[in-house]
């Protein structure tokens, strides 16, 4: 996620749900929007749908199973713990509120780098991280970021380590996308659904605690470091979705095995994609 986080996501474990491929009405409409938005955009990028949906499956459950209204905005807001640099997690701050950065959004994305790739995909005049379409239109633009070609192997693979960079990350979205592009299909939204994980289920409460001051009496600048990442789960065994149902086109050319990591990819999103975490 354009995050410091660990891998085991507790809103979006990729085997969540009994396996199921049904995804959101709302939420897979806003994954389609974006692909064919930076498809006119950003033709060269060859981003799919079935991609934000692998992402926004391990980052938040698809919004929380669709926990949206008809806009398109979540019922009940999502942050992510504070990045606090406790155990697990980096120690990044909000330069705005001078508290700990909390990932927002059913694509979970930092404050600064929200700041640097926010986009209006409902077409309502603003960008709103708690909305699915501007979150994965916002998602689509990050992906697309630096020229990057999504139908060849390296090119997918750096788009998905700069949102999470971890091999088990990259495992999960992979099998996901690849499920989804073999088929999907819309389910009812769940709005105001309430067994999703209470620790991360949506208060707008930010963490209280503010960062010791830096030298000089400032706040104290961040730390753009992603953490080790957890244990490896389970195997992803997504099951077979349901027939009939719409199925999109094969996504092309995913790689079938991940090649060895890519010159440049390092250990922070900012590094990763022109210095995200060090613009405000």
């Amino acid at each position: 996620m354009p995050l410091a986080a660990p891998v085991d996501h507790r809103l979006g474990d990729a085997t969540g749900l009994g396996g199921t491929s049904g995804i959101p009405a709302t939420v897979l409409d806003a994954y389609r929007r974006a692909e064919t938005s930076l498809g006119g955009a950003k033709p060269g990028c060859h981003l799919t749908w079935a991609l934000l949906a692998g992402i926004g499956k391990i980052e938040s459950n698809h919004a929380r199973r669709g926990d949206v209204d008809t806009q398109g905005t979540l019922v009940r807001p999502i942050y992510g713990p504070a990045l606090d640099g406790s155990p697990g997690f980096a120690s990044i701050v909000d330069r705005r509120s001078g508290q700990w950065a909390r990932a927002a959004g059913p694509m979970q994305f930092i404050p600064s780098t929200w700041e640097k790739w926010a986009a209006d995909g409902s077409g309502d005049g603003r960008a709103n991280v708690q909305n699915v379409y501007d979150s994965a239109e916002s998602a689509g633009r990050y992906l697309c970021a630096g020229g990057r070609d999504l139908n060849t192997g390296n090119g997918l693979r750096g788009a998905i380590l700069s949102y999470n960079n971890s091999e088990d990350y990259l495992n999960k979205v992979m099998a996901w996308m690849r499920a989804y592009s073999a088929g999907s299909f819309a389910v009812p939204d769940a709005p105001g659904n309430a067994d999703q994980d209470p620790v991360r289920d949506g208060s707008a409460e930010r963490a209280a605690a503010r960062p010791a001051p830096a030298a000089g009496g400032g706040a104290a600048e961040p730390v753009p470091s992603r953490p080790k990442p957890a244990e490896p789960a389970e195997p992803v065994k997504p099951a077979e979705p349901p027939a009939p149902g719409p199925v999109p086109g094969p996504i092309a050319g995913p790689p079938v095995s991940v090649p060895a990591p890519l010159d440049g990819v390092v250990t922070t999103v900012g590094q990763t994609v022109g210095g995200i975490l060090r613009t405000l």
